[in-house]
């Protein structure tokens, strides 16, 4: 067994193999002088709000896009359009070093992909945002825990259906170790109208989509199982409180209240005027309509995190409290 003193001179040898030159002085340098920032999911419904509220904070943005007719509206929108795709490495390569940060708001589930952002920030002392998704805690598997609400500090382990988030968040986290400012965000369910070319988010405009098909609007089982939400405006902003004041190697919670899916069905049902009553769906009958893993995990689990952390070290304020004032119809 190794005594304290060991265990201490073993991890800063850690540190000092894991960290080359530059170090902590180069990350505090570059968070203070960003003013180039490279956004993947420009044309998407998080990437495009974010880009919309970075341009009006007065910074200079480019944006991944693969269409050319996406290209004229960032260009229009008085950003720069970088042609091309995750898959490129080039085009990414090139991209990253024009700019002073990078947020990534697309594929979250590809280990792939952020490998390729990290190698090739390592040592610059740049920002890196990674965006990932809250469903790394949605209870499907264990109903029992629906009262749970999930900090930052709980232990997670990657699963089903997403493998693989939970183990890229910690190496996105890790890179901090090489000289890379890396954050990661966690959006529960993001509700309100996109700010730029994507209007809508996933969850609440199928329930809408799903309402108007059938002339109700439905929940799963007793619909008492809740998720955590946050608007697009609030979460822009928490990017950017992110990218101006958070710690290298931290990961942030996103919400501001959660709703229950039959109080959602409720407010979808009332917003296109129907009469009558929302209506409870079977779970085999929700399976068919929007297959197994959106029904079991998006729609039909309990996903409740707490985002103090992001309120008290970057002072976030949030304003926007009710889904049922901007819903996605």
């Amino acid at each position: 067994m190794l005594a304290g003193g060991e265990l201490t001179s073993n991890f800063f040898h850690f540190l000092s193999q894991a960290w080359p030159v530059p170090g902590w002085s180069l990350l505090d340098k570059n968070m203070n002088n960003i003013k180039t920032i490279f956004v993947t999911g420009i044309s998407g419904y998080i990437g495009g709000s974010l880009a919309v509220v970075l341009k009006k904070s007065g910074y200079s943005v480019l944006g991944l896009v693969r269409r050319g007719s996406d290209a004229a509206f960032v260009q229009d929108a008085g950003m720069i359009p970088v042609r091309g795709d995750l898959n490129n490495t080039e085009v990414i390569v090139r991209a990253l070093e024009q700019c002073d940060a990078v947020i990534h708001t697309a594929e979250c589930d590809n280990p792939v992909i952020a490998s390729v952002f990290l190698a090739h920030l390592r040592g610059t002392g740049k920002t890196f945002i990674y965006t990932s998704g809250s469903a790394i805690v949605a209870n499907w598997q264990y109903p029992e825990t629906s009262s749970f609400v999930f900090t930052e500090d709980f232990p997670l382990e990657s699963r089903e259906p997403f493998p693989n988030r939970v183990d890229i968040n910690k190496e996105v986290l890790r890179a901090s170790l090489s000289g890379v400012r890396s954050i990661v965000i966690v959006p529960g369910m993001v509700y309100g109208t996109g700010l730029f070319l994507s209007k809508k988010s996933k969850q609440i405009p199928l329930l809408a989509s799903t309402a108007k098909q059938l002339g109700n609007a439905v929940y799963i089982g007793d619909g008492n199982h809740r998720w955590s939400q946050v608007h697009i405006e609030d979460l822009a902003e928490l990017y950017l409180a992110a990218m101006e004041r958070a710690k290298p190697g931290s990961l942030f919670f996103a919400e501001n209240g959660d709703a229950s899916f039959k109080e959602m069905a409720l407010a979808i049902h009332n917003k296109l005027q129907f009469a009558g009553q929302p209506v409870s769906l079977s779970q085999e009958k929700a399976n068919e309509y929007w297959g197994k893993m959106m029904a079991t995990v998006a729609l039909g689990s309990d996903c409740r995190i707490n985002a103090d952390k992001a309120r008290l070290f970057l002072h976030w304020s949030p304003t926007h409290t009710s889904f049922s004032e901007s819903i996605d119809i």
